[in-house]
């Protein structure tokens, strides 16, 4: 595999569903930027603002993203606003309560450079999870391969992991596998992702150094903002 450094790559744009991010947002911009700097890439950054009532939108200006405001909350049409609004050949979705490193994005452009068409990267937690959220990560570690994951990982926050009890995860998942499509139509079903932002018990999470995991869980999949 060539290395990353030295392909021609295509413009990308780093887009971020945002709503109330104030705390985490920064941390998540300046990660972006640092990978992509160095890398070498041509890149955006798009920050759909989606019905914040905080700060969100200046500080993604002040640092350099270009801004779009959405009142939908709702995440796919927030993403489907992204994906319109971004101008990249190139679309990297980026929750933001995530560090990007350089890893995963290097790894990302080869599977590229190599004939892949979308994927996903390994993911760790800024912070400690509860026990039962290790357990159900490494279920999740067993699902889902069927498309390109880049092994190295992404830090995400795990915030909701921390903010909400098993009972109330758990049966948000039980509800969709009884019911279905029926259960993900009321947005009450979901108040981890619609309702008021749960304060984090840890307070915010720091950044782990270059080499570091988090504490070196993994998934495949990563919280929606």
């Amino acid at each position: 595999m060539h290395d990353p450094r030295e392909l021609t790559s295509p413009a990308v744009s780093f887009v971020i569903p945002a709503h109330d991010e104030e705390l985490l947002l920064p941390r998540t911009l300046d990660s972006i930027h640092a990978t992509a700097r160095e890398l070498r890439l041509d890149y955006e950054i798009v920050v759909v603002v989606d019905a914040s009532t905080d700060r969100t939108g200046a500080i993604a200006a002040e640092r350099g993203a270009r801004v779009v405001r959405v009142d939908y909350r709702r995440i796919a049409a927030t993403r489907n606003a992204e994906a319109r609004a971004a101008s990249g050949a190139l679309l990297v979705f980026v929750d933001a309560d995530t560090i990007l490193p350089v890893g995963p994005m290097a790894g990302a452009l080869g599977v590229l450079a190599s004939g892949g068409l979308a994927g996903g990267s390994a993911c760790a937690f800024g912070g400690a999870i509860p026990g039962w959220a290790r357990a159900l990560d490494r279920f999740a570690k067993t699902r889902g391969r069927r498309f390109t994951i880049v092994r190295s990982p992404i830090v995400t926050s795990g915030r909701k992991l921390r903010a909400y009890t098993a009972r109330e995860l758990l049966g948000t998942l039980a509800l969709l596998a009884v019911r279905g499509r029926r259960g993900a139509r009321r947005r009450e079903n979901f108040e981890m992702w619609y309702g008021p932002r749960r304060a984090d018990p840890e307070g915010l999470p720091r950044t782990p150094r270059h080499g570091e995991g988090g504490d070196r869980e993994r998934s495949n999949a990563t919280p929606d903002s």
